[in-house]
């Protein structure tokens, strides 16, 4: 979601187009770029196992998750289950001595998703950064340098070469995908790019899946795909708490260009959930707002059996009827 196109609290395909019209000719620039790297890397396809899958745990970055410290009760249990890292939480894990199974990359941006695997061009990318940003970076790369080769990486068709060259350099293995634009039984974009993907190494061509535009729902799609028997999330919070800084908020920055610096005008780009298993208030911004009800819609048209551990926004409402119950963590592993 560009500077420039953040919407108020309106209908989800709106915000959808407007991300799709701000950054189509970055994705498809990407694309093209990368394609000699998708003719020669096998997909997600060659994962897919002939047998239904135990539990996994898709694991984000949203503040409950470092809050109720789960990657410490995670750490020595892992055994059990798959683990789905998004990448924003990939060093966190290995910090924490969890090891991930997988690391899910969905951003097109040239730099921006570097940093989690550690960026060799971090002073370029970051000018301003303090000095404890410079070592928490230098130290990433070496973390992800050494344990790369012990974790798949599934990224999207559409990031930029700069993510593919680093994964490749960290020793990564590779499993590609990419989202759906359109019909992919129709001509259209989904259908031109699956043919120009395809190859002697992948004929059928990179295979499409919805993402729900970010990293957190893409694993929850991958969980399935991979056969997954049950998914349980957290860091997928969807939101912040209450008490949590507005001007540390993803989209504050957009926020204050789209109202000229009108702090007074603010709070119409947000809404306030109170989440009835933890009773714990939270405040989603209308990109998260976006996000989660995508979210939802993923985990009832699938039937993922999805059990949320994260606090925050993600929950069942009043007469909705989806595969989706809010447990806590420490639960969730005595049960699994």
């Amino acid at each position: 979601m560009s500077l420039g196109a953040l919407p108020e609290f309106q209908n989800p395909e709106i915000i959808s187009q407007q991300s799709r019209d701000t950054m189509s000719y970055l994705w498809l620039q990407n694309f093209a770029e990368n394609l000699p790297d998708l003719w020669e890397h096998p997909t997600i396809l060659d994962l897919i196992p002939e047998k239904e899958q135990g539990p996994a745990i898709v694991i984000g970055r949203g503040p409950s998750m470092y809050r109720n410290n789960q990657l410490r009760l995670l750490r020595g249990r892992q055994k059990n289950f798959k683990i789905f890292a998004c990448d924003g939480t990939l060093c966190d894990c290995l910090r924490n001595g969890v090891l991930p199974d997988y690391v899910v990359s969905v951003d097109g941006n040239p730099f921006l998703i570097l940093k989690y695997y550690g960026d060799w061009d971090y002073i370029i990318h970051y000018p301003n950064a303090t000095p404890e940003q410079i070592k928490q970076n230098t130290e990433n790369i070496v973390l992800v340098n050494t344990m790369a080769p012990h974790i798949k990486c599934l990224i999207n068709a559409l990031c930029h070469k700069n993510l593919f060259q680093r994964v490749k350099q960290a020793g990564f293995k590779i499993y590609t995908f990419q989202p759906l634009w359109d019909n992919p039984n129709e001509w259209g974009i989904s259908k031109a790019l699956g043919i120009m993907s395809s190859s002697k190494r992948n004929p059928k061509g990179v295979p499409l899946i919805p993402t729900g535009g970010n990293a957190g729902a893409t694993a929850l799609i991958l969980t399935k795909i991979l056969r997954h028997e049950l998914t349980a999330l957290i860091g997928i919070d969807m939101g912040y708490p209450i008490d949590f800084p507005l001007s540390k908020t993803e989209y504050y920055a957009p926020m204050m260009v789209k109202t000229q610096g009108r702090l007074e005008e603010i709070p119409k780009f947000f809404k306030i959930y109170k989440n009835p298993y933890t009773g714990n208030t939270y405040y989603c911004d209308t990109v998260f707002n976006y996000y989660r009800k995508s979210l939802k819609e993923i985990i009832k048209n699938f039937k993922i059996k999805t059990i949320n551990c994260s606090d925050g926004t993600l929950f069942p409402e009043e007469g909705e009827d989806i595969p989706l119950i809010n447990i806590s963590f420490e639960e969730f592993l005595k049960k699994y």
